[in-house]
């Protein structure tokens, strides 16, 4: 790697915010520690996720004379760490947002509403979901509970929130129109 640059690996790009930042240690002296990055792959055109550390290089006086710098691939621990949110906050089942999820969302929905908004919530329970269970088997039950949520995802608007509660209770919440009292007359 001695006598090349961040253009001779990565596209021009990515090396060009690279430069920039070698640049800013430079002008500053103050170093870049654990700066996360993406960058694609040349070779098989994936994106990987990079954490570098570039400290300023000092001559014996104290003048900034060059960098010394080192990245570190982290793709695989940001994708487990990606895994592990998702399954914190879903339905292994169902893939849906999970009882804690959908409450987190649902706060996070009333609180950027102001006066006009409108929420329509629609909470479902499988009646007899039990008896399913019991005479058809919990694989015949699971797919049950999948099919319903297929179904309940299909049958929203985008934005609007979907989520298994637990058990065979789902729970949904969509915007309404501003005007949906007179739409209805």
């Amino acid at each position: 790697m001695v006598g090349k640059t961040d253009f001779d690996f990565f596209p021009r790009s990515i090396a060009q915010s690279f430069f920039d930042d070698e640049q800013a240690i430079i002008r500053t002296g103050q170093p870049l520690i654990d700066h996360q990055e993406m960058t694609l792959d040349q070779q098989s055109g994936s994106l990987r996720h990079l954490s570098t550390s570039k400290v300023p290089l000092r001559d014996p006086a104290g003048n900034v004379i060059g960098i010394v710098g080192i990245g570190r691939d982290v793709t695989e621990s940001r994708l487990a760490d990606e895994r592990i949110h998702h399954l914190a906050t879903h339905d292994s089942l169902t893939g849906l947002a999970n009882r804690a999820s959908f409450s987190d969302q649902l706060n996070g929905v009333i609180a950027r509403s102001d006066k006009d908004t409108r929420l329509a919530v629609l909470f479902i329970d499988l009646d007899h979901f039990k008896l399913v269970n019991d005479s058809l088997g919990h694989e015949v039950g699971d797919a049950l509970l999948q099919q319903t949520a297929a179904r309940l995802r299909d049958s929203v608007r985008p934005g609007d929130l979907v989520a298994r509660l637990g058990g065979d209770e789902f729970v949904c919440c969509a915007r309404t129109l501003p005007n949906w009292r007179t739409s209805m007359r």
